[in-house]
């Protein structure tokens, strides 16, 4: 369950993950970072969603390559290996959902 503090950061960081964008209604969390309209069934991928989902289709690379293959900043993929949520693979610098 996210606490009051963090779904009102997450409210101003990630506004279509409370609203769809496509209708205005409410979107709920399906989970591995996905939000669904309650509505039209829209739905929205945080950063961090995304960059599962890529990975997952695509398997392991590179940091350049998930940054070109989401759209995603490089800064913010380092952010993610900082926190801990991304490993990098010993060896042959590709990255891992943690």
């Amino acid at each position: 369950m996210i606490s009051p503090e963090n779904k009102f950061e997450k409210m101003i960081k990630e506004p279509d993950a409370f609203k769809c964008n496509e209708c205005g209604h409410a979107m709920e969390y399906k989970g591995a970072e996905i939000y669904q309209c309650t509505n039209c069934d829209n739905q929205y991928l945080t950063e961090y969603g995304q960059i599962r989902k890529y990975l997952e289709e695509n398997g392991a690379c590179s940091m350049m390559e998930l940054a070109n293959g989401t759209g995603i900043k490089l800064r913010k993929i380092q952010e993610y290996i900082s926190d801990g949520q991304l490993s990098i693979a010993p060896g042959i610098g590709r990255n891992f959902p943690s």
